[in-house]
């Protein structure tokens, strides 16, 4: 499985099933279960966007928790997830 981490994208702009789309896909097609969350306030996510985007210890915990979630879910073997990220992904990753 792969945690997919998006950059920066405003909160007001961020929409969940933009954008990423040809990288997710190919993951995808690889065989992998690929997670792209919604960072807080952003998308469908509960919570407020954080002020500091980049420099936010909330997006890296709400990722972890969703890292900690995927562990669980059946067909995928927690022992050999990996994590991506662009831009301000990277960073969170």
């Amino acid at each position: 499985a792969i945690v997919f981490n998006h950059g920066y994208i405003p909160p007001q702009q961020y929409r969940t099933t933009e954008r990423y789309g040809a990288y997710v896909d190919a993951f995808a097609r690889a065989g992998f279960a690929v997670l792209k969350p919604d960072y807080r306030g952003h998308g469908a996510s509960q919570g407020e966007p954080a002020d500091t985007a980049y420099w936010s210890p909330e997006y890296t915990t709400d990722v972890l928790n969703a890292f900690a979630s995927l562990q669980k879910l059946k067909g995928v073997n927690p022992e050999r997830i990996g994590m991506w990220g662009h831009s301000m992904g990277g960073h969170i990753t």
